[in-house]
């Protein structure tokens, strides 16, 4: 019996106090991984776009709107899009450049629409544009096409729909 009593007092003394050391320790965890999963992912995206549109090395920003899609415009969203951003409502007009097709696209108009893209590469590169904000609606073929002419040359900047638009970042080589 006193055995008992003995091993009873010990883990009554020595482990419920590790226990409840190794219980907060083992708590902190989950409550980071919760908070960062509920309430620190909105900041942390706005932090990420805000960052990653200040790191921008020029001065000269463009924006380029591909719009493939027949029956829809979406350079009324994006205008929007553009002078609700602190970052990018200072891009005037003349550096908003668009492509837009009425038709839908098809094996035989996509040599048109790499051309197209050409020469908008030439021309941003004539203008001294220093970054790409990309808005594109098409079929992902042509989104290749567009990272195949730029991929190699003025940062692009990617942007996704979904309810508003969000900063996808910077357009990589290793992407394509």
């Amino acid at each position: 019996m006193e055995t008992f009593l003995a091993i009873s007092n010990w883990i009554t003394e020595y482990l419920d106090g590790i226990g409840i050391i190794l219980s907060i320790i083992s708590a902190v965890p989950i409550f980071w991984t919760w908070y960062s999963l509920t309430l620190g992912q909105k900041r942390k995206e706005r932090q990420w776009t805000k960052n990653a549109i200040a790191n921008i090395h020029g001065k000269i920003q463009c924006v380029l709107i591909i719009d493939l899609l027949p029956n829809r415009d979406i350079k009324t969203q994006v205008c929007r899009y553009l002078k609700q951003n602190e970052q990018l409502k200072a891009i005037p007009d003349e550096l908003i450049l668009q492509i837009n097709h009425e038709t839908i696209t098809t094996p035989e108009n996509l040599t048109d629409l790499a051309k197209e893209l050409q020469q908008i590469h030439r021309d941003l590169q004539k203008l001294g544009a220093d970054s790409i904000h990309l808005f594109f609606a098409g079929p992902a073929i042509a989104a290749a096409l567009v990272g195949a002419e730029f991929g190699n040359s003025i940062p692009v900047y990617l942007y996704h729909h979904d309810t508003t638009y969000n900063n996808f970042g910077l357009m990589n080589r290793r992407y394509i």
